[in-house]
C-alpha cells in the first residue's frame, strides 16, 4: 500500500492559558488521526499578525518540529485576537491544515482599587467602586464584592449576594445583606474577564452604627498645665454602638 500525506488534524491549535501571558501566547496541537502510512516527522505551526494579514510560518516549517506545543513571544499585543493553525509532514509532504483557532493575547484584570465608603448609618454602609486600572486585554464582564463575617478580621470572605456585579455603588444593609449592627466589616472587590478573575482590591474597614457621640465633659487639669502647656481631661464615652477606638481632639 502505497503512503499518502498525513490527514488532516481533528481541530484546531488549543490555547494554554497556564502557559500564557499578557505578551505571549502557548498553543498545543495533536497528531492526525492518519499519519498517512508512514512517521511524521514535523509539525507546522502558523500566525497570522493580528490584523487579518496573511499566515507566516512559526515552528516546523525551514526545519523539523515534533514537539506538540508553542509558546509564541515576539510580535504578541495584549488585547489582540490572533489566527493560529497546523498541519503535520511524513516523507511524502505535507497534509491539509487544521481548522483556525481565534485566540485573544491577554491574562486576567489587575485587581482593582479599593471600594470607598461614601456614607453610614446604624444599618448600612453606603460602597462605590473604581474599575481596574488594567483589564488584562479582555473586557471586564463583572465585578464581585465581598465582605468577611465582621468577627475581628479573623473571618473568610463571601460573595455579596445582592450586589448586581455591574454598579459602581452599592449599599449592603443589615436587612438585606446579613449585616449586625455593632460589628466592623472588610469589605474587597475583584473583577473578571474571560481569562478569570483578579485579585481582590485592599479592604475597606466599615462598622455599621451610628457616630460616636461627643464626650459630655472636658476640662482644664490645672494641677498638670503651667505656662507653656494645657493639660485637659474628658469623660470616657461608655455607650457607643461600635467600639471606640480613640480620641481627637481639636
Amino acid at each position: 500500500m502505497l503512503a499518502a500525506v498525513p490527514g488532516t488534524p481533528a481541530a484546531a491549535p488549543v490555547y494554554n492559558q497556564a502557559g500564557s501571558t499578557a505578551t505571549s501566547i502557548k498553543v498545543t496541537y495533536a497528531a492526525p488521526a492518519s499519519d498517512g502510512g508512514t512517521d511524521i516527522n514535523s509539525y507546522e505551526l502558523q500566525m497570522d499578525d493580528g490584523s487579518g494579514g496573511d499566515f507566516v510560518s512559526l515552528i516546523g516549517a525551514d526545519s523539523n518540529n515534533l514537539k506538540l506545543f508553542h509558546v509564541q513571544s515576539t510580535g504578541i499585543e495584549k488585547g489582540t485576537i490572533y489566527r493560529f493553525r497546523y498541519r503535520a509532514k511524513n516523507q511524502v509532504g505535507w497534509g491539509p491544515f487544521s481548522a483556525i483557532a481565534f485566540i485573544t493575547a491577554g491574562t486576567v484584570p489587575d485587581a482593582p482599587p479599593a471600594p470607598v465608603v461614601t456614607a453610614t448609618t446604624t444599618t448600612t454602609a453606603s460602597l462605590s467602586f473604581s474599575q481596574t486600572l488594567d483589564d488584562g486585554g479582555a473586557q471586564v464582564s463583572q465585578y464581585d464584592l465581598y465582605v468577611d463575617g465582621g468577627d475581628d478580621f479573623t473571618s473568610a470572605y463571601t460573595v455579596v449576594a445582592g450586589y448586581d456585579k455591574t454598579s459602581s455603588t452599592y449599599a449592603p444593609s443589615v436587612a438585606t445583606d446579613g449585616l449586625v449592627a455593632g460589628k466592623t466589616y472588610r469589605f474587597t472587590y475583584k473583577a473578571t474577564n474571560s481569562f478569570g478573575a483578579s485579585e481582590k482590591s485592599n479592604p475597606v474597614i466599615v462598622g455599621i452604627g451610628a457616630k460616636a457621640v461627643a464626650p459630655t465633659l472636658i476640662e482644664k487639669n490645672v494641677s498638670l498645665s503651667n505656662s507653656t502647656s494645657i493639660s485637659v481631661w474628658w469623660e470616657q464615652v461608655t455607650t457607643s454602638d461600635l467600639p471606640i477606638l480613640g480620641y481627637r481632639l481639636l
